[in-house]
């Protein structure tokens, strides 16, 4: 089990989509995050290199909504915890 924090930025995105009205979006954000905290493989299923984080690595989360898709970009910070570094619109995956 992780706890799972977010980026600055991140979380920004996130209340913009909630002042939006995007709760539809949200709800599946949050099930991706549940992946996350759980260890699930789900949460693990596309590797994108990052070389400026420690790890040289970042998870993506591929969700949709509305026709759009949307990319959780997250990555283990220690062996507890796991932070969220990006959510947004893509064409990717």
């Amino acid at each position: 089990m992780f706890e799972v924090i977010e980026d600055e930025s991140a979380a920004a995105i996130l209340d913009q989509l909630w002042e939006q009205g995007r709760e539809n979006l949200l709800e599946k954000i949050d099930e991706a995050v549940g992946w996350i905290a759980d260890g699930d493989v789900r949460a693990r299923r596309h590797r994108l290199d990052a070389p400026i984080l420690t790890h040289g690595f970042v998870w993506a989360i591929r969700v949709t909504d509305q026709g759009q898709s949307w990319l959780i970009l997250w990555s283990e910070v220690t062996t507890e915890t796991a932070k969220i570094h990006a959510v947004s619109q893509t064409n990717l995956l």
